[in-house]
């Protein structure tokens, strides 16, 4: 990295409010097939199902309304009573 690009990037994040690195959470509770994909050198899984669209979905909604975690129905039915309130 030259030295240019790593002087503009830090003086990006110096005027950044809040932490550097970002998370959001999309829970969602379903079935779902795994698969593999890739070569002998580097294989990956992957699943596919409607169920993990919808957990993609609901994760990438947490940046639009600024949120850490989104969770359907599904999910927060499978949740203990005590957790379900908080």
């Amino acid at each position: 990295m030259s030295q240019n690009v790593r002087e503009a990037l830090l003086t990006l994040l110096a005027g950044r409010s809040g932490p550097v690195v970002q998370m959001g959470f999309g829970l969602h509770a379903g079935r779902a097939v795994q698969g593999t994909i890739g070569w002998q050198p580097k294989i990956d899984a992957t699943y596919v199902s409607e169920p993990v669209e919808w957990a993609e979905f609901l994760e990438s909604s947490t940046k639009k309304y600024g949120l850490q975690m989104l969770m359907s129905d599904s999910f927060h039915r499978l949740l203990h009573p005590n957790s379900r309130r908080r």
